[in-house]
């Protein structure tokens, strides 16, 4: 039988990366910008949005500043709403 219902983790990890392309559309950053940002490659850098769970924390903090992004807000802690 199939899986029918998505883990919370997964779920959680897909809505990182939904907040995170969510701030890179409204800003105009792409992928090359974010991995410059993230300072990791770029092949890393896609790696880390298929595999959010393998981001780490320095990562995460400049992705946020770059975004004007409080990193409570990517991490699903606080609210979407009112930012930039």
């Amino acid at each position: 039988m199939p899986r029918l219902r998505t883990p919370p983790s997964v779920r959680s990890d897909r809505e990182i990366v939904g907040r995170i392309k969510y701030g890179m559309a409204i800003n105009g950053y792409n992928n090359n910008e974010m991995a410059l940002t993230a300072r990791v490659s770029r092949s890393t850098w896609f790696d880390r949005l298929n595999h959010p769970e393998g981001f780490t924390l320095a990562e995460l903090r400049r992705v946020s500043q770059k975004l004007r992004m409080p990193l409570e807000v990517i991490l699903g802690v606080a609210p979407l709403e009112g930012v930039s």
